[in-house]
């Protein structure tokens, strides 16, 4: 006998006593109970598939798919192929990998779909077709069909503030992970919990009214007495006990190590999103005063209902006044500059696609010295903002009472003045990086970056492995 994790409601209850009560113990585990059968006629050959996801890359089109088989005989199975099926077009997959008796495998594999063939509302069916030649005598648990997921990428928000002297160390671990090129997403640090600062949002122009986004709403996300800073949170999940209100979950996390943050990241990006951010581009409103952002998305058939689409501007590079626990000079990184709704707008869909538009003022025109509150320096943040340093990243996210309901869905980021000029930066892998980029007119004349005006461009990056990647690039 033993207990095996994850338990379900109703899978393990126990008394200590003939006469004492029953009680649920599910939360343990479930009640596994092992026996060794021996006899002639035992199953020879049985693969199970297990579970299986599939990510689709919108971007390429490419699925990423992963799953897990079972070994019920007790033979071991030395060669197996799996075909996945999605959209007329069957793609199969050999394994030259042992599973013995009584052994899981994960596995992971790729398909390529004919682009523009399939999206959030296709079904996949993953079947084990073939055992290497042998017979496989329960073939019902070869196959599973399931639903289109999406990439999934991580929003991650960092409490902060000048007044917090730990806040520059969880910044260094947040910097060292976001490094790491396994990391795909983007971050935000909002200046308020631990008191506030010279560089906490107050306010933003949302379609051309001045109105109030104190991000110290974000605080129920704490689900806790009080609040504290460096704190963390990653996609909103509620993975975490609160530190001063025993039994409560919160979102927030302080991080010992930047091992822990690229941990959390994996365990997120793991799981497939139910809904993608397809598009997020931008362009200048009637004047340089104002940036109107556009996102587009789709959703799968498992998608949630009441999500809503949050925009940001942040902003990098911007020099410390007096941050406490810096040593030499320190600079604020992904600091929440403009936010579209504290809790985003619900998203209207059409079917399982929406787009999205909304314009956020970039100019001093809007912020006036009649602000109460520090005037002078609020007027002076906003004053400095550099638009070579702006990003804008936008999320799909969900609003609840209960912080166990408030988890982002999915991230996408851009820089500002890429999205201003239209350029769409391809991704580079880990073992591809460019080291230099030649810029080409469309009739084949090499020319400076600087020296692009409006029109259409080829640029040539040229990787640290000798490869090329060639794109072309509107400037509007």
């Amino acid at each position: 006998l033993s207990i095996v994790k994850p338990g379900q409601t109703g899978s393990f209850h126990y008394k200590s006593t003939s006469d004492a009560f029953w009680g649920d113990r599910h939360g343990q585990g479930a009640v596994s109970v092992e026996a060794v059968i021996v006899g002639n006629n035992l199953p020879k050959y049985d693969l199970a598939l297990t579970g299986a996801k599939a990510m689709l890359n919108a971007t390429t089109g490419s699925v990423t798919m992963s799953g897990t088989v079972f070994n019920k005989a007790t033979r071991p199975v030395n060669k197996f192929t799996i075909t996945t099926t999605v959209a007329g077009q069957k793609f199969a997959t050999t394994f030259d990998k042992t599973i013995t008796s009584g052994q899981y495998l994960d596995l992971k594999w790729t398909i390529n779909p004919t682009i523009g063939s399939v999206d959030g509302e296709s079904a996949i069916n993953v079947n084990i077709t073939d055992l290497g030649g042998e017979t496989d005598i329960d073939p019902t648990n070869n196959a599973l069909d399931i639903a289109m997921g999406f990439k999934r990428k991580v929003l991650l928000e960092e409490f902060t503030t000048e007044s917090c002297p730990n806040c520059p160390r969880v910044a260094g671990y947040l910097h060292t992970a976001l490094e790491n090129p396994e990391y795909e997403g983007f971050a935000a640090a909002h200046h308020v919990m631990y008191y506030t600062d010279w560089l906490t949002t107050k306010r933003s122009v949302v379609n051309g009214e001045y109105i109030k986004t104190d991000l110290y709403d974000y605080a129920s996300l704490y689900n806790d007495r009080g609040t504290y800073a460096p704190a963390m949170m990653f996609g909103r999940n509620a993975w975490f006990d609160a530190m001063s209100t025993a039994g409560n979950k919160c979102c927030t996390y302080m991080p010992g190590s930047a091992m822990e943050i690229e941990s959390l990241i994996q365990q997120i990006q793991s799981d497939p999103a139910n809904i993608i951010i397809t598009n997020l581009s931008a362009r200048y409103g009637d004047n340089d005063t104002t940036i109107v952002v556009r996102v587009e998305g789709m959703r799968n058939s498992s998608a949630k209902d009441g999500s809503r689409i949050t925009v940001m501007l942040t902003e990098d590079n911007i020099a410390a006044h007096a941050q406490m626990g810096a040593e030499g000079s320190f600079t604020h990184q992904h600091v929440t500059r403009a936010i579209n709704s504290i809790w985003g707008e619900p998203i209207e869909w059409d079917g399982n696609k929406f787009s999205y538009e909304v314009s956020l003022g970039l100019n001093t025109v809007y912020f006036t010295k009649n602000d109460k509150v520090q005037a002078g320096n609020f007027e002076e943040a906003w004053r400095m903002w550099n638009r070579d340093n702006l990003n804008i990243v936008a999320f799909v996210n969900y609003y609840s009472k209960n912080v166990e309901g408030c988890a982002v869905e999915n991230v996408e980021g851009v820089k500002f003045n890429d999205a201003i000029n239209g350029i769409e930066d391809l991704p580079q892998t880990k073992e591809s990086q460019t080291v230099r980029s030649e810029v080409y007119t469309i009739d084949g004349k090499r020319i400076e970056a600087d020296q692009m005006g409006r029109g259409l461009y080829i640029i040539r990056d040229i990787q640290a492995d000798g490869s090329v990647h060639t794109r072309k690039v509107m400037r509007k």
